[in-house]
């Protein structure tokens, strides 16, 4: 092989490798979705305190985590959600809280248009006396972006 054939060889491999990595960039990118919302609240996701404040929710789908980000504090936490697609988004974007024995948890995060929600897992710490009483106990939603 002559030398100028191998520089145009390295040439259209590397070209190749670009667009390759270009693509695949591309698709994870598609996989992501930012979503802002206002918590007038505090309340906890996955074992994370968080305080009420206006939070940007990332999710990506390729490594199925959220990211919650506090704008004013820049405190954000990383979560490892699951995707489910068994119960229809019926409404816009938005997140669901369960309010038991006390304490506010994040449960799912929908957004707009997909099929899909996420799901948090919630640990949930039983309040003996709380839940003798059976008070409180309810789910809501506040909107998002």
């Amino acid at each position: 092989m002559t030398r100028p054939s191998r520089i145009l060889s390295h040439l259209a491999l590397g070209l190749t490798l670009s667009i390759g990595i270009a693509a695949a960039t591309g698709a994870a990118s598609a996989q992501t979705t930012q979503i802002m919302a206002k918590v007038p609240f505090a309340f906890s996701a996955d074992n994370h305190a968080l305080q009420a404040g206006t939070y940007v929710v990332v999710i990506s789908s390729q490594n199925r985590t959220l990211t919650l980000e506090n704008l004013a504090t820049g405190e954000f936490v990383n979560i490892i959600s699951h995707e489910n697609s068994w119960e229809d988004n019926k409404g816009g974007t938005r997140l669901t809280f369960r309010r038991e024995a006390g304490k506010v948890y994040l449960t799912k995060v929908w957004v707009a248009g997909r099929t899909i929600h996420s799901d948090v897992p919630v640990h949930i710490k039983q309040n003996r006396e709380m839940a003798a009483l059976g008070k409180g106990d309810s789910t809501f939603e506040v909107a998002a972006e």
